[in-house]
Protein backbone atom coordinates (compact mmCIF):
# COMPACT_ATOMS: atom_id res chain seq x y z
CA UNK A 1 0.00 0.00 0.00
CA UNK A 2 2.15 2.89 -1.50
CA UNK A 3 0.68 6.14 -0.66
CA UNK A 4 1.29 8.86 -3.21
CA UNK A 5 3.48 11.72 -1.60
CA UNK A 6 2.73 14.77 -2.90
CA UNK A 7 6.35 16.60 -2.69
CA UNK A 8 6.30 20.42 -1.85
CA UNK A 9 6.53 22.85 -4.43
CA UNK A 10 8.80 26.12 -4.39
CA UNK A 11 8.00 29.12 -3.25
CA UNK A 12 7.10 31.51 -6.18
CA UNK A 13 9.30 34.00 -6.35
CA UNK A 14 8.48 38.07 -7.01
CA UNK A 15 9.80 37.29 -10.18
CA UNK A 16 7.94 34.21 -11.18
CA UNK A 17 4.69 35.99 -9.88
CA UNK A 18 5.19 38.98 -12.39
CA UNK A 19 5.62 36.46 -15.04
CA UNK A 20 2.64 34.70 -14.67
CA UNK A 21 0.31 37.91 -14.51
CA UNK A 22 2.42 39.11 -17.59
CA UNK A 23 1.31 36.01 -19.46
CA UNK A 24 -2.24 35.95 -17.64
CA UNK A 25 -2.51 39.04 -19.35
CA UNK A 26 -2.14 37.91 -22.74
CA UNK A 27 -4.83 35.54 -22.24
CA UNK A 28 -7.18 37.52 -19.58
CA UNK A 29 -10.03 38.12 -22.14
CA UNK A 30 -10.27 34.14 -22.16
CA UNK A 31 -9.14 33.53 -18.38
CA UNK A 32 -11.24 35.59 -16.66
CA UNK A 33 -14.92 35.31 -19.11
CA UNK A 34 -17.42 34.23 -16.75
CA UNK A 35 -19.28 32.44 -19.10
CA UNK A 36 -19.12 28.32 -18.21
CA UNK A 37 -19.75 26.14 -21.01
CA UNK A 38 -18.08 23.79 -22.87
CA UNK A 39 -16.99 26.01 -25.70
CA UNK A 40 -15.18 28.41 -23.26
CA UNK A 41 -14.08 25.56 -20.61
CA UNK A 42 -12.00 24.42 -23.80
CA UNK A 43 -10.71 27.64 -24.26
CA UNK A 44 -9.91 28.15 -21.17
CA UNK A 45 -8.51 25.26 -20.50
CA UNK A 46 -6.34 25.98 -23.84
CA UNK A 47 -5.26 29.12 -22.51
CA UNK A 48 -3.70 28.20 -19.30
CA UNK A 49 -2.07 25.04 -21.36
CA UNK A 50 -0.63 28.51 -23.47
CA UNK A 51 0.30 29.84 -19.87
CA UNK A 52 1.67 26.88 -18.52
CA UNK A 53 4.05 25.91 -21.26
CA UNK A 54 4.89 29.76 -21.90
CA UNK A 55 6.06 30.33 -17.97
CA UNK A 56 7.59 26.92 -17.84
CA UNK A 57 9.94 27.59 -20.92
CA UNK A 58 11.48 30.34 -18.93
CA UNK A 59 11.10 29.04 -15.33
CA UNK A 60 13.64 28.07 -12.77
CA UNK A 61 11.23 25.60 -11.40
CA UNK A 62 8.49 23.43 -13.10
CA UNK A 63 4.91 23.89 -12.33
CA UNK A 64 2.07 22.49 -13.49
CA UNK A 65 -1.32 23.60 -14.71
CA UNK A 66 -3.21 23.28 -11.39
CA UNK A 67 -0.15 24.83 -9.63
CA UNK A 68 -0.36 27.92 -11.81
CA UNK A 69 -4.28 28.31 -11.91
CA UNK A 70 -4.27 27.82 -8.07
CA UNK A 71 -1.28 30.43 -7.45
CA UNK A 72 -3.74 32.66 -9.47
CA UNK A 73 -6.56 32.24 -7.80
CA UNK A 74 -4.54 33.20 -3.95
CA UNK A 75 -3.05 36.28 -5.64
CA UNK A 76 -6.78 37.47 -6.37
CA UNK A 77 -7.74 36.54 -2.91
CA UNK A 78 -4.83 38.03 -1.51
CA UNK A 79 -5.21 40.95 -3.21
CA UNK A 80 -9.35 41.85 -2.72
CA UNK A 81 -8.11 41.16 1.17
CA UNK A 82 -5.48 44.09 0.64
CA UNK A 83 -7.99 46.44 -0.82
CA UNK A 84 -10.38 45.38 1.49
CA UNK A 85 -8.08 46.54 4.82
CA UNK A 86 -6.99 49.50 3.20
CA UNK A 87 -10.87 50.64 2.31
CA UNK A 88 -11.81 49.65 6.04
CA UNK A 89 -8.96 51.91 7.03
CA UNK A 90 -9.90 54.71 5.85
CA UNK A 91 -13.48 54.47 6.73
CA UNK A 92 -12.64 53.47 10.78
CA UNK A 93 -12.15 56.01 13.43
CA UNK A 94 -9.75 56.10 15.80
CA UNK A 95 -5.68 56.45 16.23
CA UNK A 96 -3.09 54.33 15.04
CA UNK A 97 -0.89 54.14 12.15
CA UNK A 98 -1.73 54.88 8.67
CA UNK A 99 -1.92 52.47 6.66
CA UNK A 100 0.57 51.84 3.69
CA UNK A 101 -1.14 53.04 0.52
CA UNK A 102 1.77 51.63 -1.33
CA UNK A 103 0.70 48.44 -3.30
CA UNK A 104 3.83 45.77 -3.90
CA UNK A 105 3.97 44.76 -7.91
CA UNK A 106 2.11 42.07 -7.79
CA UNK A 107 -0.95 42.97 -6.30
CA UNK A 108 -0.85 46.15 -8.74
CA UNK A 109 -0.60 43.75 -11.62
CA UNK A 110 -3.30 41.55 -10.64
CA UNK A 111 -5.60 45.01 -10.14
CA UNK A 112 -5.18 45.42 -14.24
CA UNK A 113 -6.12 41.97 -15.02
CA UNK A 114 -9.10 41.68 -13.09
CA UNK A 115 -12.52 43.53 -13.12
CA UNK A 116 -12.01 46.44 -10.46
CA UNK A 117 -15.50 45.72 -9.15
CA UNK A 118 -14.94 42.40 -7.78
CA UNK A 119 -12.18 44.42 -5.44
CA UNK A 120 -14.23 47.68 -4.78
CA UNK A 121 -17.33 46.79 -4.82
CA UNK A 122 -20.03 49.01 -6.41
CA UNK A 123 -20.32 52.47 -5.19
CA UNK A 124 -23.58 53.51 -3.99
CA UNK A 125 -24.52 57.01 -4.84
CA UNK A 126 -26.61 57.97 -2.30
CA UNK A 127 -24.91 57.14 0.38
CA UNK A 128 -23.84 59.95 2.52
CA UNK A 129 -20.63 58.90 3.73
CA UNK A 130 -19.73 59.01 -0.27
CA UNK A 131 -16.92 61.15 -0.92
CA UNK A 132 -18.76 62.76 -3.90
CA UNK A 133 -21.36 63.65 -1.54
CA UNK A 134 -18.95 65.00 0.95
CA UNK A 135 -17.15 66.61 -1.14
CA UNK A 136 -19.68 67.96 -4.05
CA UNK A 137 -19.87 71.44 -2.31
CA UNK A 138 -23.18 70.95 -2.54
CA UNK A 139 -25.02 73.85 -1.30
CA UNK A 140 -28.00 72.69 0.57
CA UNK A 141 -29.56 75.63 1.63
CA UNK A 142 -29.96 75.16 5.13
CA UNK A 143 -30.83 78.27 6.41
CA UNK A 144 -28.82 79.85 9.67
CA UNK A 145 -31.04 78.97 12.73
CA UNK A 146 -30.36 81.52 15.42
CA UNK A 147 -28.35 80.22 18.77
CA UNK A 148 -30.28 80.60 21.60
CA UNK A 149 -28.89 79.79 25.03
CA UNK A 150 -31.08 80.48 28.58
CA UNK A 151 -30.48 84.21 28.49
CA UNK A 152 -31.01 85.34 25.02
CA UNK A 153 -31.14 84.39 21.19
CA UNK A 154 -27.98 85.46 19.02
Amino acid sequence: MELDKKRKAYIFSVEEQLRLLDLITKEKHIIENKTTNKLTNDEKDQAWQRVTTAFNAVAIHHRNMEQLKTKYDNLKTKTRKIVAAQKNHVKGTGGGAPINDKLDPVVEAILKIINIKTVVGFENVFDSENDEFVNSGMDLNIPDLPVCNSYNCL
